[in-house]
């Protein structure tokens, strides 16, 4: 194999680290250019060049916003099994717990991946199963820690050209959780101590619009209600005020009533 450049071996270091699971599993060739980087970068302790490529390694980190969690763990051999069946298109048995209870409540689902998603910490597989004879179901979710065991069964399910991943997140919305027709959501957003708030630089939609105030702003945005917009109020419940719609408002404040002491 052609020597990787010093470059070239760093970029594929920080793709394997940063990328572990969004890359097909056994790829052989690809797996020998990860050694070959490692060991371009591990040639030398006295060049500078080497030196400052290692040192990179430590100054780049990919975080998840909001209070960090410990991923639920998914065994190596799972990874291995659904991201080998995702990038051959075949078709695999997998036996699923809900909720994590692994004595009890297991169930066998026989489908096809077309995708994987990683969000927060934790790792969904978008299957679709066999609805009759000819035409398969819609897309759904198992999340990958719950799944106990995975067989593959070969090429029994066929992949279906109509089926659109970034479309499958943007309008199915099915990764929001119960998510609601969009509203036009209004804010008051305080900012104290002269300190600006984050979301005058992190948009919340495409048509969001500011609006200057003596100790603060006023934000209009065009939202779809869901699980995650009342908790990202909640988490900025401090510095920030639902104004409308009135229906939001009331969830946000009933949330916060409940939070008090008895």
């Amino acid at each position: 194999m052609k020597r990787s450049s010093v470059d070239l071996a760093l970029a594929l270091l920080k793709l394997q680290q940063l990328a572990q699971h969004h890359l097909p599993q056994r790829m052989g060739e690809l797996e020998a250019y990860f050694d070959s980087a490692a060991a371009v970068l591990a040639e030398s302790s006295a060049d500078s060049r080497l030196l400052s490529a290692r040192a990179w390694m430590g100054k780049a980190v990919r975080l998840d916003a909001g209070y960090p969690l410990l991923a639920p763990e998914v065994a190596p051999g799972i990874f291995d099994a659904v991201l080998t069946a995702l990038y051959r298109d075949e078709t695999v048995a997998i036996r699923h717990c809900k909720d994590g209870q692994r004595s009890g409540g297991v169930r066998e689902y026989i489908v096809l991946p077309y995708a994987i998603v990683e969000k927060g910490p934790c790792w969904y597989l978008v299957v679709r199963g066999r609805r009759s004879s000819s035409i398969q179901g819609d897309a759904f979710l198992i999340r990958c820690d719950r799944i106990v065991e995975v067989r593959n069964l070969g090429h029994v399910l066929k992949r279906e050209d109509d089926f659109d991943l970034e479309a499958f997140i943007r309008d199915d919305r099915v990764l929001e959780w119960f998510p609601e027709p969009p509203v036009l959501l209004k804010l008051r957003i305080h900012e104290r101590e002269g300190v600006a708030s984050e979301f005058r630089s992190v948009r919340l939609a495409s048509d969001q619009r500011l609006e200057d105030q003596v100790d603060g702003v006023v934000l209009w945005a065009t939202v779809v209600p869901s699980v995650p917009l009342r908790h990202l109020m909640l988490q900025h419940a401090p510095s920030v005020e639902v104004i409308s719609p009135a229906k939001l408002r009331e969830e946000v404040t009933e949330l916060l009533d409940m939070a008090l002491p008895l």
